[in-house]
């Protein structure tokens, strides 16, 4: 059986096992599987075989806390690695094991979605439950067709800057896949430069642009709050506009 297991913005766990990353087993998790949620149990074939494929989401947060051997067992190593890196092929797995998994990924999490996957990345809105599923349902609902980020986040989590192109895959605050959108736009500019045009395109509340700069001006300061910086209405932000290429269903 292939067990993949996903954080909940699908980063998959490894574990290295005499030097060699290979995929956990369910007797290997031991505790720790009581996090998991079992996301989808099917098969697949892969290299003339047919495969038990189990998909397992770890709730709660983003990169959970097992990172050594005393949390489970002595004798493994665990390891968290984004799937954009598998995709890649840019992690240090062995092929037979880095075909497969992204086989399993674009077969049943991106219901094969199989066009080539620019700078994929796998996220969600917002920065608690409400706003990441209310936020979300406006993307699926066509309402919300634009994002906007604090850019000294990108620098100091040293994240790429969204660029027109990029595909990503848009989670629930539980992981779960509910579209893949493209970027097809990318503005950088002050935030007490923003106008009521990219405002509407947010979708958000009323959809103006007291409404936008009043929660987004909430959200940022608490943003750079978190990481001992400031925010203040010169400060750039990176406005992202997107469409929805593919809704997923679970």
């Amino acid at each position: 059986m292939i067990l993949l297991i996903l954080d909940q913005v699908h980063n998959v766990l490894l574990v290295n096992d005499k030097k060699q990353q290979v995929l956990p087993t369910l007797e290997m998790i031991g505790k720790f599987s009581s996090n998991l949620h079992l996301l989808i149990h099917t098969t697949i074939s892969y290299n003339e075989h047919i495969l038990e494929s189990c998909i397992y989401l770890y709730s709660g947060m983003s990169k959970p806390p097992v990172t050594n051997s005393d949390q489970i067992n002595n004798e493994l190593n665990w390891i968290w690695t984004p799937i954009h890196e598998i995709l890649a092929k840019s992690c240090n797995l062995d092929r037979n094991i880095n075909i497969c998994i992204s086989q399993i990924y674009r077969e049943l999490i991106l219901q094969n979605y199989d066009k080539r996957l620019k700078n994929f990345q796998v996220w969600h809105f917002g920065m608690d439950k409400h706003d990441a599923n209310e936020l979300a349902r406006l993307v699926l609902d066509g309402k919300k067709t634009a994002t906007t980020s604090f850019l000294d986040i990108y620098k100091i989590e040293n994240e790429s800057i969204p660029e027109k192109g990029d595909i990503s895959l848009i989670v629930n605050w539980n992981g779960i896949p509910l579209c893949i959108i493209e970027t097809i736009n990318v503005i950088i500019l002050p935030f007490n430069e923003m106008t009521q045009d990219y405002a509407q395109k947010e979708g958000e509340g009323d959809r103006s642009l007291d409404y936008w700069s009043t929660v987004h001006r909430k959200a940022f300061t608490e943003e750079a709050n978190k990481h001992n910086m400031e925010f203040d209405e010169n400060s750039t932000v990176v406005y992202e506009q997107f469409r929805v290429i593919k809704k997923i269903s679970f």
